[in-house]
């Protein structure tokens, strides 16, 4: 069981950022991060209504919803914005595969403790990566500085709320994400009206989306995350989001013809490689005892993803 949940939920993961590519011409990201959002939300509240498990009180709520903001609403608004001005989803999804090691440079900040040269080691080859896949797209102008901007923003505004997740991590799984979903649509409409997005007509491609988006990723693969945040160790989340990338450029290239240079597949090897090694490194350096997710990266991912 615990197998299957980890490939399910990288699958999963991988998908967020395809579809933000997939939705180009259909929605404009942030209106759509504020319908899938906003579905799920109703969703899961009506679950909660039916199944009546224990609620959160004001504070836990107001955690969800901070929590919720930046995990679903500043990370993926972000991504999708990223996405939709020409970053490749493939590219966006490795600079996600990221989160861990800038888990570990927060903590090292936070704890005013020098990780280990190992941990060193593992970020300068993943940079090294970085770079590599990065170059092609910065020589030709098609990846500009501001594009870079966006997904450290992202990927930062992920870190910090995969962070505090400890604070509500006992409780109950049904409203956690709900609050958290309403905590990511507030964000989204918020962007969406700083920046005149507006309402899309009705397609079967916007339709399918959300669809997925709402089911798939929001309920399915939010409850796969937060399953596996309290039931493994960070080191076992990060590694199963480090699929995330190479599942993410596949279903690139198979739906949208997207290719990577010999070079860059080399890079995205590389980086993943580093960040893997930097991940457990870490690891290793913890006290001696179980610790779970929640204590350190606690998670989606996206120590994990996610979701895109």
């Amino acid at each position: 069981m615990g197998v299957l949940a980890a490939a399910a939920f990288a699958f999963i993961w991988s998908t967020g950022f395809v579809v933000g590519r997939f939705i180009h011409g259909a929605a404009e990201p942030n209106v759509f991060l504020a319908l899938r959002f906003g579905i799920a939300a109703v969703l899961l509240f009506a679950v909660c209504a039916i199944r009546r498990p224990p609620m959160p009180d004001a504070r836990t709520v107001g955690a969800h919803l901070g929590i919720g903001a930046l995990v679903n609403g500043v990370y993926l608004c972000l991504v999708y914005i990223a996405i939709a001005d020409g970053l490749p989803a493939g590219i966006m999804a490795l600079f996600g595969g990221w989160q861990p090691v800038l888990t570990v440079l927060v903590v090292a900040l936070l704890t005013r403790r020098a990780p280990r040269v190992t941990v060193v080691l593992g970020i300068a080859v993943s940079l090294t990566g970085l770079v590599l896949v990065l170059g092609p797209g910065m020589r030709s102008g098609a990846i500009t500085g501001l594009l870079l901007v966006l997904a450290v923003l992202a990927i930062t505004g992920l870190t910090i709320g995969i962070m505090l997740q400890p604070r509500v991590r006992t409780a109950a799984m049904l409203p956690s994400l709900a609050w958290q979903m309403t905590g990511g649509a507030l964000v989204a409409v918020l962007a969406a009206l700083l920046l005149g997005e507006r309402l899309p007509g009705p397609s079967l491609q916007l339709f399918g989306a959300l669809a997925w988006s709402v089911l798939g990723i929001s309920v399915v693969g939010m409850a796969l995350m937060l399953h596996l945040v309290r039931t493994t160790s960070p080191t076992t989340v990060a590694i199963v989001v480090l699929a995330a990338p190479p599942l993410a450029a596949v279903q690139t290239y198979l739906l949208f013809g997207d290719t990577l240079t010999l070079l860059q597949v080399a890079g995205v090897v590389v980086s993943l490689v580093g960040v893997g090694v930097a991940r457990v490194a870490e690891a290793r350096s913890a006290l001696p005892g179980r610790v779970g997710p929640a204590s350190e990266a606690d998670g989606e991912d996206p120590a994990g993803r996610r979701l895109g």
